[in-house]
């Protein structure tokens, strides 16, 4: 791995949970990015079209094709149209049961009369040298447990071309609506609203400073401050290297020149929360659409703004309850909406082999003595050296510190 161990890299990866780095491209050729809004027509039936014959020229002539489904509307799109045009595929959910993605990615696929295959991946069984091996040969530092759970569909059905929504949200406008008047402020909120855990302390390399003097002021194009560095970094960093590995068989229909160029030559007012994705979407494909989704916190795209908001409020007490009773509000009212597919505290609690791969890395992580800002041997006693269980935010932060110790591992 051609990565240097030096305290600023493991700084920076303990706040992000990812390595930002400046050699490696942008998924989206800056020539496809338009300097200013484009004078498409912007109709509901265009956008359409465009998006449908992305996803169609990209899936012709692959004879098996697998969609990892979610509870999103980037993997719902891709399996609304090859549902649409006839063509045979897999819906795959992976993840834990109770997530967001994993039930309303089966529920989706039920309400569209989609073959379906349900992975949960509390019953995956890991192990510290087959993840070592993953983190070298993808050459990042990531999050190698969440890259061995995707490759596992790969494995899985080695066959196949893995399509994946990547970039969808993105293009979608997802990041839009967070607007700066530098990049110097977009950088400032960027690093804020991306450290990984509370847990954790501020990193002591100023990460601002060495991402405004490594990436430097993006010349002027039709995206927000915030989009480009977003783009530069979490996408190129941390969602590339995750989602598909250089090695996993994949499709990426909203990497299409003419969708991108659609997308992104949108005005500000058409691509604020989605608004013109939406109503491709919705005028589309309203049957699919029509279903709870986890961009509106378990509603649907349909829903007015006054019920999104009760829906958000919703999700926000019972996240805020989660954080602080856990194990009752699990008990009660399920698993915290705001996890992602897989939820790492339950697999830490009930998964013995998983826990065990986690208190290995911890251990190994804390003999290094190279991590002085956090105090590992005591978090670690907190959690399994008592009755106590870890909440949300120790269990996220053991996941990041045992991440840690594989890329380590593998880099040294």
């Amino acid at each position: 791995m051609n990565i240097e161990v030096t305290p600023e890299n493991i700084n920076a990866f303990l706040h992000f949970g990812w390595l930002p780095r400046t050699d490696l491209s942008p998924p989206i050729p800056e020539i496809w990015i338009p300097d200013s809004p484009s004078n498409h027509s912007y109709e509901p039936r265009e956008g359409g079209t465009l998006l449908r014959n992305a996803i169609l020229e990209s899936c012709a002539n692959h004879k098996e094709l697998v969609v990892p489904l979610s509870g999103g509307l980037d993997s719902r799109v891709i399996a609304a149209v090859l549902r649409e045009h006839n063509i045979d595929f897999l819906a795959v959910t992976l993840g834990t049961p109770g997530t967001y993605d994993y039930d309303l990615g089966a529920s989706t696929a039920k309400a569209l009369g989609i073959p379906h295959n349900a992975i949960d991946v509390t019953k995956l069984i890991l192990d510290t040298d087959n993840l070592v091996s993953t983190a070298q040969r993808i050459n990042d530092w990531t999050n190698i447990i969440e890259v061995q759970y995707n490759l596992h569909i790969n494995n899985t059905y080695p066959d196949a071309k893995i399509v994946s929504g990547f970039l969808g949200d993105f293009l979608g406008g997802s990041y839009t609506g967070i607007d700066h008047s530098s990049w110097n402020h977009a950088v400032t909120d960027f690093i804020k609203l991306s450290k990984i855990s509370s847990c954790l302390p501020s990193t002591r390399i100023d990460i601002e400073t060495q991402l405004l003097l490594d990436l430097k002021t993006p010349q002027e194009k039709n995206l927000t401050y915030y989009e480009e560095l977003t783009m530069r970094t979490r996408h190129t960093c941390s969602l590339r290297p995750t989602v598909f590995p250089d090695d996993y068989n994949y499709i990426l229909p909203f990497l299409n020149q003419q969708w991108v160029e659609y997308m992104l030559g949108a005005s500000r007012e058409l691509r604020i929360r989605s608004r013109h994705y939406r109503d491709i979407l919705h005028t589309n494909w309203p049957k699919a659409f029509a279903l709870p989704a986890k961009n509106f916190n378990g509603g649907t795209i349909k829903d007015s703004i006054r019920k999104r908001k009760y829906h958000a409020q919703k999700n926000r007490v019972r996240s805020k309850l989660h954080r602080t009773f856990p194990d009752v509000a699990t008990t009660f009212m399920g698993i915290d909406p705001h996890q992602n597919y897989t939820d790492f505290r339950k697999q830490i609690i009930h998964n013995r082999g998983f826990r065990n791969i986690i208190q290995r890395n911890v251990l190994d992580l804390s003999e290094r003595n190279i991590v002085s800002d956090i105090n590992i041997t005591d978090l670690y006693k907190k959690c399994f050296d008592h009755k106590t269980r870890p909440n949300y935010i120790e269990a996220n932060t053991l996941l990041n510190l045992t991440n840690l110790e594989i890329n380590l591992k593998a880099t040294i």
